[in-house]
């Protein structure tokens, strides 16, 4: 839905409720951005199928994110 506050609602129910051992399928840098919080209160991985926002290769690195695909804001430079 593209909308940050159902990702983040969405994420912590699979967080605490369903205790997934794994979150895949990030696709969009907004969604991604906004949880970023939630990734870094957390040891489960989370797994970017495309988006690649600069600020987690950076500043915003966490040990459990990972990108598959390339920096998303690159092609735009």
């Amino acid at each position: 839905q593209l909308k940050p506050e159902i990702a983040i609602a969405s994420v912590t129910k699979l967080l605490d409720r369903d205790k997934v051992d794994v979150v895949t399928g990030l696709t969009f840098a907004n969604i991604f951005m906004a949880l970023q919080g939630k990734i870094g209160a957390t040891d489960v991985p989370f797994i970017g199928s495309v988006a690649g926002p600069s600020p987690t290769a950076g500043a915003q690195c966490k040990p459990n994110l990972f990108v598959t695909s390339w920096q998303s804001d690159g092609p735009a430079e």
